[in-house]
């Protein structure tokens, strides 16, 4: 006899251009300025509030966590487990802290047949989720630096585009497994037609177990 499969409701558009059957609800007062609120999670489907509901600061913001939420992607958490939906939520809610809780660092090798990789360049930072992107300007990297190591201008082309996919990944396996502790937290992409590598190494500091 085939087992019953249990029916889940259709996923509607909220007003924050979602497809999901749920959101979540705020009570921060930012007109009144109000320093600190409460955020919950909230169906759609049979208007009522559901889970664990967490203490947020005035920066808290809706959209953001829903970004965050879908970078991550994440299961609906109506049918997740409670633990799970704990963790995630935690974790959200701490890379939208206006605190420096990443540290990272990025390294740029040549490699080729015959000897072993060379670091051109290797730059740590501690910052916010939102700011954590290396860039290969200003004053995290200058051109000159390592034009004199035989840099092209073609190479540093590819290497803005190598970096740019890699601060992308960075991001999302920041966002979708940075509260477990067996996730993997390096990255490296390397480009073998011209015999260069980037490499981030990331770790997230206030770890939701």
């Amino acid at each position: 006899m085939r087992a019953k499969e249990e029916s889940q409701p259709l996923l509607t558009r909220n007003l924050w251009g979602f497809n999901m059957g749920w959101q979540i609800w705020s009570d921060i007062d930012k007109d009144n300025y109000g320093s600190y609120g409460h955020m919950g999670f909230y169906c759609d489907t049979k208007d009522e509030s559901f889970g664990p509901v967490f203490l947020t600061d005035s920066d808290f913001s809706k959209v953001t966590f829903h970004e965050l939420w879908d970078k991550g992607n994440f299961q609906d958490p109506r049918y997740d487990e409670p633990q799970v939906v704990l963790n995630q939520t935690k974790h959200i809610i701490s890379l939208m802290d206006y605190e420096q809780e990443i540290i990272s660092t990025l390294k740029i090798t040549r490699f080729g047949d015959g000897h072993a990789p060379i670091t051109l360049y290797e730059n740590s930072k501690k910052d916010t989720y939102e700011n954590m992107g290396f860039s290969l300007f200003g004053k995290e990297f200058e051109y000159g630096e390592i034009k004199v190591k035989s840099i092209t201008e073609d190479e540093f082309s590819n290497l803005e585009t190598m970096l740019d996919d890699l601060n992308a990944e960075v991001a999302f396996m920041i966002a979708s497994e940075g509260h477990k502790e067996d996730c993997i937290t390096i990255t490296s992409y390397q480009n073998n037609a011209i015999g260069l590598g980037i490499t981030i190494e990331w770790e997230v500091l206030d770890k939701y177990s």
